[in-house]
C-alpha cells in the first residue's frame, strides 16, 4: 500500500517550539499552538498569520481563539499551511526632552513609560509634569509623567495607541545662585516638587568658607527683594528663611571682607568676620595683638562704609575702651570695618604765672586749657 504523503504545517515566531509539524485531521490554528508548546509571550499582546499558496489568508488577534475554540477565526488547516505566532506591536515616535528622540516599536497594551525608557529616559532639564501625547487623529492628552515614573501613579501612565507622538517639553523655570558658592550661576528648577533655598545652595556646591551668611539676598523676578540669614537656616537648622523659591530667583551671598586693623597694634591685618557672632571693637584689637602704646596715647577711629555707599568714620575713647569704663564705646563691628589706631600728637606746653606748678607740660591732641591746668 502506498504509504500516506506527509501533511506538513510550518509554525514559527513566539512559540515555545517552533518547527515544521505533521498536521492531523481536522486541525486548526490552535492545535498547531499547542503542537508548538504554546506562545512564548502574552496572550493578550500576541496575534497570527496564516499563510496559505503564498497569500496571507488570516491575520487576527489570538487571545478570542483561545477563549473561544469555535472562533470563525480558529481555521481549519491544510497541507502547506505557514503559520506566524507575534506580538502585535505598536509605532510611536518619543520627541522632546529625552536622551535619544525617535520613532520605536512597542508591544500591543504599551503605557508611555515603557516608550519613554526605549528613548533612554527624560534628560534632567525635562518638565515631565507637563508631557502631552499626541494622538493620529489630533487629540492632545495632557500627561503627568512625573507622577506616573517618579511617584509611579498608574492612573498617569497611559496605555499608548498606534501613531501616538510623546512630546516632553524642556523645563525653561530656573533660579540662579550668585556669589560666595563653590559653583555659581542657574540651575533648573526641578520638576515635579519644590525646590527651597537649602536645596539650591546644596546644588551649587555649598557655600565658601569666607560666605557672609547672615548677609544673603533672595531677589524675586518683580524686583522686591528678601534677607536672607543662611547663618541660622544651614549651621542652626532653623527653617525660617528655607523659603519655596519661584521662576527667575536670584540668591545672592556676598563675600566676608572682614575687619581690618591697622597702626599700633601688634598684629596689624585682616580678620575674618565669624559668622553668626556679634564682635565688638575690644574683640578686633584683642584678635589684633592689642594696642602697642599706651591708652591715653592712643587715638582710635573706625572707617565703616554704609549700604548706600556713603563713607563715615566713627571716633573712639581708647581709655574708656580699654578700662571698660564705657560699654558705648564698645560697639559692635559690621563686616568691612576698618580700625586705625594711632599715637596722638603731643606738644610741649610751657605755664608760668599765677599758677601753683608752673612749667612745662605734655598736652595731648583735642586738649584744651582746662585738661592742663
Amino acid at each position: 500500500l502506498e504509504k500516506p504523503r506527509p501533511r506538513p504545517i510550518y509554525v514559527v515566531g513566539q512559540v515555545k517550539s517552533p518547527g515544521i509539524f505533521e498536521a492531523k485531521n481536522n486541525w486548526r490554528v490552535t492545535q498547531a499552538l499547542a503542537a508548538a508548546g504554546g506562545l512564548s509571550v502574552d496572550a493578550e499582546l500576541s496575534a497570527v498569520t496564516v499563510n496559505r499558496d503564498n497569500r496571507k489568508l488570516l491575520d487576527t488577534n489570538l487571545l478570542p481563539l483561545l477563549k473561544d475554540p469555535n472562533s470563525v477565526n480558529n481555521i481549519l488547516l491544510r497541507s502547506g499551511d505557514s503559520l506566524r505566532f507575534y506580538e502585535r506591536k505598536l509605532t510611536v515616535s518619543v520627541t522632546g526632552a529625552v536622551t535619544t528622540p525617535g520613532v520605536y516599536s512597542v508591544p500591543l497594551g504599551s503605557r508611555i513609560t515603557q516608550a519613554v525608557g526605549l528613548a533612554g529616559g527624560s534628560v534632567s532639564a525635562a518638565a515631565l509634569s507637563r508631557a502631552s501625547v499626541r494622538r493620529s487623529d489630533g487629540e492632545i492628552v495632557p500627561v503627568n509623567l512625573y507622577k506616573a515614573i517618579v511617584q509611579n501613579d498608574a492612573s498617569s501612565n497611559i496605555v499608548l495607541l498606534e501613531g501616538d507622538v510623546i512630546v516632553i517639553p524642556e523645563q525653561k523655570d530656573r533660579v540662579s545662585v550668585l556669589g560666595a558658592v563653590l559653583k555659581p550661576g542657574f540651575l533648573p528648577l526641578e520638576d515635579g516638587r519644590d525646590l527651597k533655598v537649602a536645596d539650591v545652595i546644596a546644588l551649587a556646591g555649598g557655600t565658601k568658607p569666607n560666605a557672609a551668611l547672615t548677609r544673603a539676598v533672595l531677589r524675586h523676578a518683580d524686583g522686591s527683594e528678601q534677607p536672607l540669614n543662611l547663618y541660622t537656616l544651614l549651621v542652626n537648622g532653623v527653617q525660617t528663611d528655607n523659603v519655596v523659591l519661584r521662576s527667575d530667583d536670584i540668591i545672592s551671598i556676598p563675600e566676608a571682607r572682614g575687619i581690618t586693623v591697622i597702626g599700633e597694634v601688634k598684629s596689624p591685618g585682616t580678620y575674618p568676620l565669624e559668622e553668626g557672632k556679634a564682635p565688638r571693637i575690644s574683640d578686633a584689637l584683642v584678635a589684633a595683638g592689642g594696642l602697642q602704646i599706651k591708652p591715653e596715647l592712643s587715638r582710635i577711629s573706625i572707617a565703616r562704609t554704609l549700604p548706600n555707599g556713603k563713607s563715615i568714620s566713627l571716633s573712639v575713647d581708647a581709655v574708656s575702651l580699654l578700662e571698660l569704663s564705657s560699654p558705648a564705646q564698645n560697639s559692635l563691628m559690621q563686616d568691612g570695618d576698618i580700625i586705625s589706631v594711632s599715637a596722638l600728637k603731643m606738644a610741649t606746653i610751657f605755664v608760668n604765672g599765677e599758677v601753683k606748678t608752673p612749667g612745662a607740660y605734655q598736652l595731648g591732641e583735642g586738649d584744651g586749657v582746662v585738661e592742663l591746668i
